[in-house]
């Protein structure tokens, strides 16, 4: 009996002291780490829309396309957290700035630290015709309120962690107390899949047996389980994934309303004869991993890659709103990330995107390689409006016109031939 009762304070000991420091280390590297990430998130988004800016500006007076630069001041006003911008050119005189309130230099240093309200970014512009300076105002509200819910569920998290394990402690203490009766055959059951059992535990050596065996086996049960589940997702939506790890088969739906996009790189089969392999797929690996980002930032799924042409969906397998809108968002930031591209490589390369909205069927194919597709005369007409688009252009047809209209400048192209389905109206989107 007292060596029963030691072996229960002790281990019940170890386990408070453990818990203890382990939540605490968590919720102090847990605050700080994260801390430091929505701040570094905040920074490179914000300095990201600073650097469009300063890039659509030079452009703009270089080409004196004055209108392309009201564009780009229009676009900043939208973006989250905006407060104010203002440009400045040589003579250190703002020629535009938004709201029309003018802000000292020595102001807009006072705002460089994000623990303020608001946080000031600038950056040097220069052209042939004139250089300067651009400012952009963020609020840092946001941020704070982010900030601040995060460290107050850490908080209840990581007490309500420790209370758990604490109740755990004195559940396994008193259980590895217990005679063990035929530990290794159950052990072994457990080993070989069967989990309906009854652990009896019936002294320390075999309380060591368990604990080895048991911890090998459960690290090696969810290693290959998290593998598999990652391989899944990889390949299938979430949603799909779960259905098939649920057992179903023969996985089919008719969504009324999705909204498919078609990208194809324009030049990339020229520039694919200059390459070698290995520049040719690292190329087009940081393009297409640049535009799952963007499937994950529209809530778009991406549907695959043939070659060089990039094929996503919206609205399926879960339903969204705002699906229309968020795909033609998507398709304007892949034309500025070819830009980047081409700008940083100095390729001659171009994409060609179309869009189109309909009834599709979707599914999952395949036995050993599983694929999810999509079927149906709206996925051929979003196909066909990016085969018979422009360079740099996004091409929609009337059907996703109607769902955004409202919300982009457009260029009606009037009825074109498309193979296969005959007149189509089209639409360009400025």
């Amino acid at each position: 009996m007292k060596n029963r009762i030691s072996i229960v304070h002790q281990i019940f000991i170890v386990f408070i002291t453990f818990t203890a420091l382990l939540t605490m280390s968590f919720y102090f590297y847990f605050t700080k780490t994260q801390k430091e990430i929505f701040e570094n998130q905040f920074n490179q988004k914000n300095k990201s829309v600073l650097e469009t800016v300063k890039i659509g500006l030079e452009i703009g007076l270089q080409n004196e396309n004055f209108e392309a630069i009201q564009k780009i001041f229009d676009w900043v006003k939208t973006q989250p957290d905006f407060e104010w911008i203002g440009i400045k050119d040589s003579s250190g005189i703002f020629f535009a700035q938004y709201p029309e309130s003018h802000m000292k230099e020595s102001e807009l240093l006072k705002l460089n630290n994000i623990n303020m309200s608001a946080i000031s970014y600038s950056k040097k512009w220069q052209t042939s015709l004139d250089s300067g300076i651009i400012y952009i105002n963020f609020s840092t509200k946001s941020y704070k309120n982010k900030k601040e819910i995060f460290l107050k569920d850490v908080f209840i998290s990581s007490l309500f962690l420790f209370v758990i394990v604490i109740l755990g402690s004195v559940f396994i203490s008193i259980l590895l107390s217990r005679p063990i009766v035929k530990l290794q055959n159950i052990m072994n059951k457990v080993a070989e899949g069967d989990f309906n059992y009854n652990v009896e535990i019936s002294g320390n050596k075999e309380i060591s047996n368990l604990a080895h065996s048991f911890h090998f086996m459960m690290d090696e049960i969810q290693s290959e389980r998290k593998k598999s589940e990652s391989l899944l997702l990889n390949i299938l939506p979430k949603a799909i994934a779960n259905r098939l790890k649920k057992g179903e088969v023969n996985i089919s739906d008719s969504y009324p309303d999705v909204s498919i996009l078609f990208a194809d790189l324009v030049g990339f089969t020229e520039l694919s004869s200059k390459l070698d392999a290995h520049q040719l797929v690292e190329v087009l690996n940081e393009i297409f991993t640049q535009f799952d980002l963007l499937c994950e930032k529209y809530n778009i799924e991406k549907i695959k890659t043939i070659g060089d042409c990039y094929m996503a969906a919206s609205n399926l397998p879960n339903p969204d709103s705002n699906s229309a809108l968020n795909i033609v968002k998507m398709a304007k930031e892949m034309i500025v990330i070819l830009s980047g591209i081409e700008e940083k490589y100095h390729f001659n390369l171009q994409i060609r995107i179309g869009i189109n909205t309909g009834r599709v069927v979707a599914g999952v194919i395949g036995k050993s390689k599983f694929i999810y597709d999509l079927w149906g005369d709206a996925v051929n007409l979003a196909s066909r409006l990016e085969s018979h688009g422009m360079p740099g252009k996004i091409q929609i047809s009337e059907s996703t016109f109607e769902l955004v209209k409202n919300k982009f400048a457009f260029e009606d192209r009037g009825l074109i031939k498309v193979k296969g389905k005959g007149d189509q109206r089209a639409y360009l989107v400025i």
